[in-house]
């Protein structure tokens, strides 16, 4: 039973006699067959055991040494790329602003009816979100796909002097924050979700609702809700206190303002933005540093304005004595060089009015509401509206202008 192949062969050489082969030859080959064999009888154990204990962990939740406990590293989803949002507004410049016709709403190629003479609108990566009804009705929030419009809201407090802050979004995501003003309780924080469709935040603010004071949402970034409290205590002189509320813990604190900061973000609040929200840009994407160093320099999400110097969109200084700048994507820290379309020639500035995605913005030419001409004529440019790449600075024509008036999306209403 246990005699080796060399036996075998020795054995039967003898009882048949001489023959001509080649004996250690076909001993080496019969050794190495069998010892293929058997490892493969080895490797298929191995395997199976490797199976079971694979089923087992998956059953039990166990895992292998070596195996995190989190989730499996799958690729991030790319944030989707967000519509070109804006209206154009038909009315008589001879007669004044009340003589507007019902407002249209463009989300990328869809044309969707407001019904309203007076709206703010504000981009989102599903479509768009705005408020109609100024100071003369319920200040009713509606959200579009570029389909019919949902109401989502009402009584959201109307920004003053037409300052686009009645309703606000982030530079990304689905989010949508305003103040409910309804006279029957304090003004109420709200942060709507459109994406599933639902309020994910009402936090009433009892100092909003005190005597001569009003709160006004600012910005969206990551969890962060900023807003300026307004009041004139005992009657003297106007307070304004930055606060933010923190979605993931349900906080409201007080922010302290920047040294130094210019006023980009709140124009009819107070003059100069809170640290804690500069810091948010910076260490976001879907911003831009102005200055002469991405170190040095003072975060903005967007509103920036470039003049056209040459083939070249060159960013604006808020320093009349320095009236060009540099900026950096908070992405990538690298700077940016903007340069006109092929062949354009209209608008002599721009300004950023939203992200469509980590790498691109929509610039407007300039809109005065008809009253920037020459003569009887337009600007050249009115209403020009461009799609920037920042990692490469190429632009695209994406809507020209007609006039008499285009509002984009984020931009100031005149009242």
């Amino acid at each position: 039973m246990n005699q080796t192949l060399r036996d075998a062969f020795a054995r039967q050489l003898d009882d048949a006699g001489r023959l001509d082969v080649d004996i250690e030859a076909l001993i080496d080959q019969g050794e190495t067959r069998l010892w293929h064999r058997r490892l493969a009888v080895v490797v298929g154990a191995a395997a199976a055991v490797v199976l079971v204990l694979a089923t087992i962990a998956g059953v039990t939740g166990s895992h292998l040494v070596g195996r995190g406990d989190g989730p499996v590293d799958h690729p991030p989803t790319p944030a989707p790329t967000r519509p070109i949002v804006y209206s154009d507004t038909q009315f008589d410049p001879r007669s004044g602003l009340d003589n507007r016709s019902g407002d249209s709403i463009h989300v990328g190629n869809r044309l969707v009816n407001t019904g309203s003479s007076f709206i703010h609108m504000d981009v989102i990566d599903d479509g768009a979100v705005y408020a109609t009804g100024g100071y003369t009705d319920e200040g009713r929030v509606w959200f579009t796909d570029g389909g019919t419009p949902v109401q989502i809201g009402s009584h959201a407090c109307a920004a003053p002097h037409g300052a686009a802050n009645t309703v606000v979004t982030g530079n990304s995501g689905s989010l949508a924050a305003w103040f409910d003003c309804t006279r029957t309780q304090d003004p109420a924080l709200v942060v709507y979700d459109t994406g599933p469709g639902h309020e994910v935040v009402r936090e009433q603010v009892s100092q909003c609702g005190a005597r001569y004071a009003t709160c006004y949402a600012d910005a969206i970034i990551g969890d962060h809700v900023y807003f300026t409290w307004t009041h004139y205590p005992h009657g003297g002189h106007v307070v304004v206190t930055p606060l933010e509320f923190d979605m993931a813990t349900g906080r409201i604190s007080k922010v302290k303002l920047a040294k130094g900061a210019g006023d980009a973000l709140f124009p009819d609040t107070y003059d100069g933005e809170p640290q804690a929200y500069l810091d948010d840009i910076r260490s976001n994407p879907r911003g831009l540093v102005i200055g002469d160093s991405w170190e040095t320099g003072t975060p903005t999400p967007f509103g920036l304005g470039f003049s056209v110097v040459g083939k070249r969109l060159v960013p604006d200084s808020n320093l009349p004595a320095e009236p060009r700048t540099s900026a950096f994507d908070t992405a990538t820290h690298r700077p940016v060089h903007l340069h006109l379309p092929a062949g354009y020639h209209g608008a002599v500035d721009f300004g950023i009015f939203a992200w469509l995605d980590d790498d691109t913005v929509a610039l407007i030419g300039p809109t005065g509401w008809g009253g920037e001409t020459f003569g009887d004529q337009l600007e050249p440019g009115y209403g020009d509206i461009l799609t920037c790449h920042l990692s490469d600075g190429h632009c695209d024509l994406a809507a020209p202008g007609h006039g008499p008036v285009r509002l984009a999306a984020g931009s100031a209403v005149p009242g």
